[in-house]
């Protein structure tokens, strides 16, 4: 189980990124290109929460 007061959340966002959500829309945008805008909103937020885990901050 997560403990709230233990977790480092950018960790825990880039890894669902990478290997969940980033496969997903990686193929929905290439299936459906209207839907690539998601994608591109994706990456941009893992580009941020990277900026975070640099910076150590847990965002809780």
């Amino acid at each position: 189980m997560m403990d709230r007061d233990k977790a480092f959340i950018p960790a825990q966002q880039i890894g669902f990124m990478d290997s969940i959500a980033g496969p997903v829309f990686k193929v929905l945008g290439q299936l459906l290109p209207s839907a690539s805008a998601a994608y591109t909103a994706l990456t941009d937020n893992q580009q941020r929460w990277e900026q975070l885990r640099k910076e150590g901050r847990r965002t809780h």
